[in-house]
């Protein structure tokens, strides 16, 4: 049976220029968000951004999903996410960190497939917070 690896969501905010890192625990084996969001201004550095990304993608196997304190949106916030947010989902595979870029669609996320792709690991951990600016740049 396929383990899906650690995984958070990187979203770049369009109006703000911020990052939020959304991180990950396992339900029933399977990383669902879960967990408080990291927010980084615009101005981080490429070595704080690629940082942040690799302590909450630790936490997919170490938080314990808890049901009742999963994070919930609200309408509103719903609706400002999917209007103003970018988000690229990265996954640390046996293969590298698969990055997936989304892309609104009805009321929901979904992958951009041509623009998703593995780097590999050695490549990822010295230069990942560069390539995700750069994935968001090439998004839109």
């Amino acid at each position: 049976m396929f383990k899906q690896g650690p995984t958070v969501t990187v979203y770049l905010n369009r109006r703000s220029g911020e990052f939020s890192v959304q991180p990950y625990a396992r339900r029933f084996g399977v990383p669902q968000p879960f967990g408080i969001e990291t927010v980084l201004s615009r101005d981080v550095r490429d070595e704080e951004l690629l940082e942040c990304i690799l302590e909450n993608l630790s936490k997919t196997d170490r938080q314990n999903y808890d049901f009742s304190q999963a994070p919930r949106l609200s309408s509103e916030e719903r609706r400002r996410r999917l209007k103003e947010d970018w988000p690229i989902r990265v996954c640390h595979t046996q293969d590298g960190f698969e990055l997936a870029p989304l892309k609104k669609m009805q009321n929901s996320f979904g992958s951009i497939e041509e623009l998703t792709t593995v780097i590999p690991s050695n490549e990822f951990l010295s230069r990942g917070g560069k390539i995700i600016r750069q994935l968001f740049r090439d998004m839109y």
